[in-house]
């Protein structure tokens, strides 16, 4: 089974992958470089929530870092030559900004 012309199966396994490593990183750097002392006081939720709101915020960061080479990427997927109907599947960059 051939993909569409306008598919670039290879960009998406890309971001995917890149996005998923990026949010791991953050979650390691907001793991490893917390205080000790977060986790004895204020309770569970204290400590955890804290935690992932500012694992979020730094891949999100990273994230947006990403987007600008996936988006330059993503507008040299499709060559001139096809037309602009086989281009339809390509990731929706103005969404993702």
């Amino acid at each position: 089974m051939a993909l569409p012309p306008g598919f670039n199966a290879f960009l998406i396994v890309i971001a995917i992958v890149v996005g998923v490593l990026a949010a791991g990183a953050a979650l390691y750097t907001v793991l490893a470089y917390a205080h000790p002392d977060d986790s004895e006081g204020g309770g569970w939720a204290g400590a955890w929530v804290g935690r992932g709101v500012a694992a979020l915020a730094f891949a999100q960061a990273g994230w947006t870092v990403l987007l600008f080479p996936l988006d330059v990427a993503n507008a040299k997927a499709c060559s001139p030559g096809l037309a602009a109907a086989y281009c339809t599947f390509a990731i929706p960059s103005r969404q993702l900004w």
